[in-house]
């Protein structure tokens, strides 16, 4: 089992409690919305809520012509910690920089998120392997020691959620380098997918076409990728 130290338990503590503080705001939101429009259902007021966010927050952005990028990845940095979907904080960054700024700032903004999850991951796992000591994944531990890398971009290539790949190799013991450039390379073919997705909301339905091929060509490749691996070390 994972053992923390009182500090450790503290802040995993306050991180919960930051956390429902934030669930309890959004549902109270939700419901002032509902009372306002009787006739929503509860989830229809949740995305009338959210969204009226996400518009806030494009607004912002695009007022702050200097300050925008540097914002932008600071809340991309912060984003993992309150576990808001990567995909809207992407989209929204396509959107408002466009397509080749909004790619940059995504680069490197979600391998800053990615990677801040990852050593917070392995802070609290200290010296320890918890994964391995769980029966189910005890064997998958142990091939990650063989092909780290791979496992890492087959991982982001393959569109599992992107923070539980970030905490999840966090607890493991493969090395930072060997996930740092997995993520990097890996996450490259998504970020262009989902930047060029936020884009096509200014350049029009063709830059969704393209978006919609690219997304099919990376879960494509992905499973090629991952069917080749699998053959290697057998």
């Amino acid at each position: 089992m994972l053992e923390l130290s009182h500090f450790k338990k503290g802040l995993l503590m306050l991180w919960g409690f930051t956390i429902t503080a934030f669930i309890v705001y959004i549902l109270y939101q939700t419901s002032l919305a509902i009372e306002q429009r009787p006739e929503m259902g509860a989830l229809e007021a949740l995305r009338v809520v959210l969204e009226s966010y996400v518009l806030r927050v494009q607004d912002f952005l695009k007022s702050k012509a200097v300050l925008g990028p540097l914002i932008i990845l600071v809340i991309y940095v912060l984003r993992p910690f309150v576990f808001l979907p990567a995909s809207i904080l992407t989209i929204i960054t396509g959107a408002v920089f466009g397509p080749f700024y909004g790619m940059l700032i995504t680069i490197f903004g979600e391998n800053m998120a990615a990677n801040s999850s990852f050593l917070v991951a392995r802070y609290f796992a200290g010296d320890s392997d918890p994964l391995s000591k769980i029966p189910l994944l005890k064997q998958t531990s142990k091939k990650l020691g063989k092909a780290s890398f791979f496992y890492v971009f087959i991982s982001r290539l393959l569109w599992v959620p992107f923070d539980l790949v970030s905490y999840g190799f966090g607890l493991t013991k493969i090395p930072w380098r060997a996930y740092f450039w997995g993520t990097f390379w890996g996450t490259f073919p998504g970020m262009i997918t989902v930047v060029l997705l936020g884009s096509s909301v200014i350049l029009g339905k063709s830059v969704f076409v393209i978006a919609f091929i690219l997304f099919v060509a990376t879960l494509l490749g992905s499973y090629v990728c991952k069917k080749c691996m699998q053959q290697s070390y057998e």
